[in-house]
């Protein structure tokens, strides 16, 4: 996973440029490896696989996009932090921001944010059509996402969601957890522990999963 909660995403349909009304579900009762759908499970975990598949053979499926996905969690969490520790002393250093240091956080999340997501969003778009069965494979994924003026107009509404959703649940969940930590800082003259770290990082993800709830 990502150091912020990267799964609670696109539920309005956007990453399926063959459909329309844009859902991300395959459309009819044949899955895309093959094998009817339980015609008598719509709505339900079994409707999600392909009819008779077993445990691993479900297993297999959930896991498709596997290796899109470490990727772009890592690049995501990467140019997030790189980008946000590099941002964080100069906009303290030279703006105003240094009198305001939660406002100073939240605006280098949101930067940091932007650009990671940014970057990271064709990953995404790709790994959501294999994990949902909607493309057989990468290649045929990012095609469909990219090479047609559907697909190009379903993967930026994508991206903006992904905007609304990802950049101020970072930037919160960042901003929570350097505010306190430099709360208890002051208040113990030492560094955090490591389970003071852990429970600070709890609270925060709570906040700003409250907070970021509707997107």
């Amino acid at each position: 996973g990502r150091v912020m909660d990267h799964d609670r995403d696109m539920h309005s349909g956007m990453i399926d440029p063959e459909g329309g009304h844009g859902s991300m579900m395959p459309h009819s009762a044949e899955g895309e490896l093959g094998g009817k759908m339980h015609p008598s499970a719509e709505g339900t975990i079994d409707s999600l696989f392909p009819e008779g598949e077993d445990f691993l053979g479900r297993a297999r499926l959930l896991y498709r996009g596997l290796g899109e996905n470490v990727f772009q969690e890592a690049l995501t969490t990467g140019v997030f932090l790189g980008l946000y520790e590099y941002l964080k002393p100069r906009l303290m250093m030279y703006t105003p921001l240094e009198s305001m240091p939660i406002l100073g956080y939240i605006v280098a999340g949101v930067i940091a944010d932007t650009v990671g997501t940014t970057m990271c969003a064709p990953v995404e778009i790709v790994k959501k059509k294999l994990q949902t069965l909607s493309s057989p494979n990468f290649l045929t994924a990012a095609q469909e996402s990219f090479s047609t003026p559907e697909g190009r107009q379903t993967s930026l509404t994508a991206w903006t969601g992904m905007l609304w959703r990802d950049v101020p649940d970072y930037a919160i969940e960042i901003a929570m957890y350097e505010s306190l930590q430099s709360v208890l800082k002051a208040s113990s003259h030492a560094d955090p522990s490591m389970m003071a770290d852990g429970a600070i990082g709890i609270v925060a993800g709570a906040v700003a999963g409250f907070l970021t709830s509707p997107a």
